[in-house]
């Protein structure tokens, strides 16, 4: 007679279990065959696609934001100096408060690849409970365990998106709201929230976490007959969604100034019909059986969806069981129509498909990956799964025998294959960009390409702001406008045109560069510019008068002194916000500039021996604004100067002098007009029309 078991031994070993199956796949995945496990998570190499350091960023922000720091939509750290706002950036909030222990500690990379691996283990283990607690065999909820956590889309999409990583929460929220409608008790209903708070907060899935909530969970709060069930069941629904509001409302308050995605662009990153019975590239399925791998159509990791054989015969004996395995596999196909994209191509032919109607939805029409809603389907069809083999096989010395073949026929047929990685350490030269105290300069990157994104991950160690950054595909408007407002600065953020920019710009503009930026250090990466010639560290320190000048031979950091750079002969101003065409005006031959709405800004350099300055201009009042203007200037941030311009369509002559003298580095003016009417709020006017809503301006001119 066999001795039992004790509950807690039994529980351990499972957990064991599939501690061992995430270290294995885990070891071949990112690590690759030359390198140890160990030695990779503390030598920090890293998937080798830019959104992972994205993340390492998001977590280093996070635990500012966390200590009180800075605010949590808004950032003068990326963009510098004019900032971003954050509201749409994949922040992934649940993933950075648990990657806090380390990222506290500067260990962002060793960070993400914790939590990359603690998230395959969780979607197995908690998918686990999740059957357990529906009353299915535990050797049956090991094998829906195993497909969740090696379910390829999710393995493709979390390896360099932690924010995709709900996979293991939507479990864990199931689990939980499962106990609740069995025993209404304030714990489970503290636990259910938590779920649904960790999986709204990653990124993607709230509206796909109340879906299958209301799905698959709600019957069980019906068929108890109970209404205090019924009413913990939605008390907890509601109490999550009010936690996670704070999140969402920045993004909903704000969903006018997000670009929004076309559906072309959305169909892109669909899945194909072809991509569910492909295995990606490289997978062991392919080096047993000799497939080619080329077949596979998908040509990037979002359009992953390989479903598996044996999984689609499992799937098949789960359609005849509807009682048990219905409500799951009827969500796992709602999932997978979603994932096809806003478009399904059949030969020559296009169908609409449902995701078109979630662009009604608010939120949905900023996001560009349909491919995602596959990432919990592997959930689903593990759980259909383990209903059907456990009502299949009833035999005790059967089920042992034919669950093994199965574990190993799952293993091998979703056995990942090794990524790419990266050396994500921080080279030795950027220890010069050390944070000094009150320093409030950034770096500026030559080239400021948007692909080139650990850029933003050395931002967790030298801690000071840089002109560009990477947010969520859609950089800072205000800096775009910049790069057009500076012909200096759009050269240098170009691969093709920096070298020049480096050896042949005005002395002048280029401090003038520098000062408008804010910047005190440039970064230049010499593999990311198309060179005629090796660039001549001493000379472009020379021209840019930097020192000290650190060259690693892949990259060039120059520490830039301002004290003796040139100051030129002339008074320079640049219009740096809400202007028509803004440039140096002394370089253009436009007479007349509108202004952009209610405010301006304009920047002023000037000659060490400028002393006190007046300026003159010209401005005509909007013709439809029969009020009249009234214009307010201030001078750092000081009113110093107003006027009425009483009737409209009139020139007015305008002249004030500095209450003081510029300062070496420059000063700003801004312009208020009390009564202009933001061209945004008139609908159906071109550019020409909104001209004629504000203040324009003439003969802008500056003396000594």
């Amino acid at each position: 007679m066999a001795l039992p078991i004790p509950s807690s031994i039994r529980k351990l070993c499972i957990a064991i279990l599939f501690l061992l199956l995430t270290l294995l796949v885990h070891r071949n995945l990112l690590s690759g065959p030359d390198h140890l496990l160990p030695t990779y998570l503390n030598t920090s190499e890293h998937p080798a696609d830019g959104d992972a350091l994205m993340f390492c960023w998001n977590f280093w922000w996070i635990n500012g934001w966390v200590h009180g720091e800075h605010s949590l939509f808004f950032t003068h750290m990326l963009h510098h100096p004019v900032g971003t706002p954050l509201t749409h950036h994949t922040l992934s909030i649940s993933n950075g408060i648990l990657a806090l222990p380390l990222s506290a500690q500067g260990k962002t990379v060793l960070a993400f690849n914790v939590l990359f691996m603690l998230h395959t283990f969780f979607t197995g283990y908690f998918t686990y409970k999740l059957l357990t607690e529906l009353k299915i065999r535990p050797v049956w909820a090991l094998l829906a365990g195993e497909i969740a956590m090696l379910w390829p889309p999710r393995i493709s999409h979390i390896s360099c998106h932690i924010n995709v990583a709900g996979t293991a929460w939507f479990a864990f929220t199931l689990w939980m709201f499962v106990r609740l409608t069995k025993k209404n008790t304030p714990g489970r209903i503290v636990f259910a929230v938590m779920g649904l708070v960790m999986t709204g907060t990653s990124g993607h899935y709230l509206f796909v976490s109340l879906f299958l909530t209301l799905l698959i969970i709600a019957p069980y709060s019906f068929r108890t007959g109970n209404k205090t069930t019924f009413l913990y069941f939605l008390s907890a629904l509601l109490i999550g969604c009010l936690l996670l509001l704070p999140v969402y409302f920045p993004l909903i308050s704000n969903h006018s100034d997000i670009p929004h995605r076309e559906l072309i662009e959305k169909d892109q990153y669909s899945l194909a019909l072809s991509g569910f019975l492909n295995p990606p590239p490289g997978h062991l399925f392919h080096k047993l059986f000799g497939l080619n791998s080329s077949f596979h159509n998908a040509k990037t990791i979002e359009q992953t969806g390989y479903i598996g054989i044996c999984l689609i015969f499992f799937i098949l004996g789960a359609i005849s069981i509807k009682k048990s395995s219905g409500k799951w596999i009827l969500s796992a196909a709602i999932l997978v129509l979603l994932s096809l994209g806003p478009f399904l191509s059949i030969g020559s032919f296009s169908l609409p498909m449902p995701y078109k109607l979630l662009e009604k939805i608010p939120g949905f029409a900023f996001g560009r990956t349909p491919g995602r809603f596959a990432v919990p389907v592997g959930i689903l069809l593990g759980v259909a799964t383990a209903f059907y083999l456990d009502r299949l096989h009833r035999l005790e010395q059967r089920r042992i025998l034919v669950a093994c073949c199965l574990y190993a026929i799952i293993l091998v047929d979703y056995f990942p294959p090794p990524f790419p990685v990266i050396n994500a350490q921080i080279p030795a030269c950027y220890q010069s960009l050390e944070k000094k105290p009150g320093k409030q300069s950034g770096i500026m990157d030559v080239p400021n390409d948007l692909e080139i994104r650990w850029y933003q991950m050395y931002q967790t160690e030298h801690d000071i702001p840089i002109t560009g950054g990477f947010v969520s595909r859609f950089p800072s408007r205000e800096y775009y406008r910049r790069l057009n407002d500076l012909p200096l600065l759009k050269k240098l953020s170009n691969a093709e045109t920096a070298e020049d920019a480096l050896y042949n710009s005005d002395p002048v503009s280029t401090f003038d560069l520098i000062r408008l930026l804010k910047i005190s250090e440039i970064v230049i990466h010499r593999n990311f510019l198309h060179l005629t010639h090796p660039l001549d560290t001493e000379e472009i320190g020379k021209i840019w008068h930097a020192s000290p000048v650190i060259d690693d031979g892949q990259r060039i950091i120059m520490h830039i002194d301002t004290r003796n750079a040139a100051s030129g002969d002339q008074i320079r101003c640049y219009f740096t916000h809400h202007w028509f065409e803004s440039e140096h005006w002394n370089d253009i031959d436009t007479p007349v500039r509108w202004a952009d709405g209610r405010k301006a800004s304009i920047h002023l350099f000037a000659p060490s021996d400028a002393g006190h300055v007046s300026i003159f201009f010209k401005a005509l009042s909007a013709p439809q604004i029969p009020s009249g203007q009234e214009i307010s200037v201030f001078f750092r941030d000081t009113p110093i100067w107003s006027k009425n311009l009483s009737q409209p369509f009139i020139w007015y002559d305008c002249e004030f002098t500095l209450p003081e003298p510029l300062l070496p580095d420059g000063d700003s003016l801004t312009f208020f007009f009390a009564n202009s009417t933001p061209p945004a709020s008139i609908p159906n006017l071109n550019s020409a029309d909104n001209r004629s809503l504000s203040v324009a301006f003439t003969d802008f001119r500056m003396r000594k």
